[in-house]
């Protein structure tokens, strides 16, 4: 006997399946890449600026595959960086081109140009992207400074009726006599200018609002510091017996900038979740948004230890009421504290303005490249020696430091004359 409900189940069932088509046919080419060529510089392989630069991929036509490559105006940009995100950005466009059925056989001319969707044409416009990208990538601080430096290029393009114009007809001659209006300032001071400004075209460059980074070459401006001249050894003990009676927390906080070769920003950073007493080393955030690890020296070790046993929690090291505690703060109020607290000390020393915070960094740099000068190094040596104590990056970038701060000074050439004047 049939069942009544028989039909309706069948029914039901047939509607359960659906046909599923699935193209199998192998595209007839290969996702475009980026070649790079590679030139060994020491030990390490380095993109070769020089060479040839291209897009390639394989395409198939009538049964041959062959190998296309596009130059399109990659030798145009000079830096590995700029070439990089340009040779990517043709890549992707070649990609989208050949998805939409494009034949490598047939005469198409491909433009970097053709393929930007967001092309602003105003310096206002652009300007105000690219900071909007930099807020998301600076910390607190260093994007107000970029941009209390940048709004003056900013207001001195609006006297000059730029603000509408194409940002890329904005030229260096435009950023040059910017510069040159700055004549009143320091060296120093222009030169910050000039990276503010380079940093904002870096980012339009990035974005393809223009082509290369018109202020990248700007050459800088040779100048004296200022600020934050080295302590000698006889007044970092006068400093170190005043702290000792009338603020020790204060000491221990510059030890950390001494002993750790750390930007007194970077002692406010330290959190106690990143103190590993077993293994004597501490991380701390640079100013890159990136860790870095630093030995916990014996000089130190025995204050963390005791601020450790205070406070178990994940805590700022050096908090209020001298002992780590969490701060909701931005870290610029909290390092202004120490900063205050240390303009007392000096001014009731006697030290100007000339000194900061900064100051013990320059004189463990100079005690250190000392040390290893007393022991018979060549320059060569100590640089390579002290690379890893003070965190910089390059030996050029050290060596810079180094003459900046005045620590390889000439000694013992007073033989050397044969003049008696």
């Amino acid at each position: 006997m049939k069942h009544p409900n028989s039909d309706k189940n069948i029914d039901r069932h047939k509607n359960r399946h659906k046909v599923i088509v699935v193209d199998m046919t192998k595209k007839p080419f290969t996702t475009p890449k980026l070649h790079i060529p590679k030139k060994k510089v020491g030990d390490k392989l380095v993109a070769d600026l020089n060479a040839d630069w291209y897009v390639w991929y394989r395409y198939t036509y009538n049964g041959k595959r062959k190998k296309i490559m596009k130059r399109k105006g990659l030798a145009q940009y000079q830096t590995v960086a700029d070439r990089k995100m340009y040779g990517n950005r043709l890549a992707q466009a070649l990609l989208e081109l050949l998805e939409d059925g494009f034949n490598p056989n047939e005469t198409f001319t491909v433009k970097l140009g053709e393929f930007n969707s967001d092309t602003i044409t105003s310096l206002e416009d652009a300007i105000e992207i690219s900071l909007s990208h930099k807020k998301k990538d600076l910390k607190d601080k260093s994007y107000k400074d970029l941009v209390f430096r940048f709004r003056a290029f900013t207001k001195w393009c609006d006297t000059k009726k730029l603000l509408q114009e194409n940002v890329k007809d904005i030229s260096k001659t435009h950023i040059i006599h910017f510069l040159n209006s700055l004549d009143h300032l320091s060296g120093t001071s222009i030169n910050n200018y000039r990276r503010a400004i380079s940093s904002v075209f870096g980012t339009i460059s990035k974005h393809g609002l223009i082509e290369v980074n018109i202020a990248r070459e700007l050459p800088t401006i040779k100048s004296r510091p200022k600020k934050n001249i080295p302590f000698t050894p006889g007044d970092i003990e006068k400093i170190k017996q005043y702290l000792f009676k009338h603020d020790p927390y204060l000491y221990e906080y510059i030890k950390f900038v001494f002993y750790g070769f750390l930007r007194p920003i970077e002692v406010n950073r330290i959190e106690t979740r990143n103190i590993d007493i077993a293994n004597n080393v501490y991380r701390v955030e640079t100013k890159r948004d990136t860790f870095k690890t630093k030995v916990l020296l014996p000089q130190l070790k025995d204050f963390v230890i005791t601020q450790l046993l205070k406070k178990e929690k994940d805590f700022f090291l050096f908090g209020h009421d001298n002992e780590p505690a969490y701060s909701n703060a931005k870290e610029t109020t909290r390092y202004a504290t120490f900063a205050k607290r240390f303009k007392k000390a000096k001014d009731a020393l006697g030290f100007g303005e000339s000194y900061g915070l900064y100051s013990f960094r320059h004189s463990a740099a100079i005690d250190n490249y000392n040390h290893f000068k007393k022991r018979g190094l060549s320059d060569n040596e100590i640089i390579i020696k002290m690379l890893p104590i003070t965190g910089h990056k390059t030996e050029q970038s050290l060596r810079s430091y180094l003459r900046e701060i005045d620590s390889n000074l000439p000694t013992g050439y007073e033989t050397n004359f044969s003049i008696d004047f």
